[in-house]
């Protein structure tokens, strides 16, 4: 086991929210052997039906999730399929999702980033 990449993505108030504290702990508390690979993206959608906002008509045909705008918000979510693949593509061992508002609060060696790592898959994250 080699070349470890962790991926993240977001957009312009992401990163004056939590990107760039995300960023800073990375940097400080993360192994330098760990690459850090950052998707960062600051455009105007232009399907609103596609960026969390559902239709007028949701809540009666969709009653258990209608306000789960999320669901709604698809070029929110392709970005980060799109960032993950890219990320793929340059990485020659490993390639880790991150959240971006992950902080990272204690110091990550290789080795224990290393072990997280199933020996039997070739794409993971880490999660909450």
């Amino acid at each position: 086991m080699g070349n470890i990449t962790v991926c993240t993505t977001f957009h312009k108030p992401g990163l004056d929210l939590y990107g760039q504290r995300f960023i800073d702990s990375f940097a400080e508390k993360v192994d330098k052997q760990i690459n850090l690979l950052v998707y960062a993206e600051d455009c105007i959608p232009n399907n609103p039906r596609a960026n969390g906002i559902p239709p007028d008509d949701i809540k009666a045909r969709r009653p258990r999730d209608w306000h789960k705008k999320f669901k709604w918000d698809a070029i929110r979510f392709a970005n980060k399929v799109y960032a993950v693949f890219d990320a793929c593509e340059r990485s020659s061992d490993w390639c880790v999702w991150m959240d971006a508002d992950t902080f990272v609060h204690s110091n990550w060696s290789y080795d224990q980033f290393k072990n997280l790592l199933p020996n039997d898959k070739w794409l993971t994250y880490v999660g909450r």
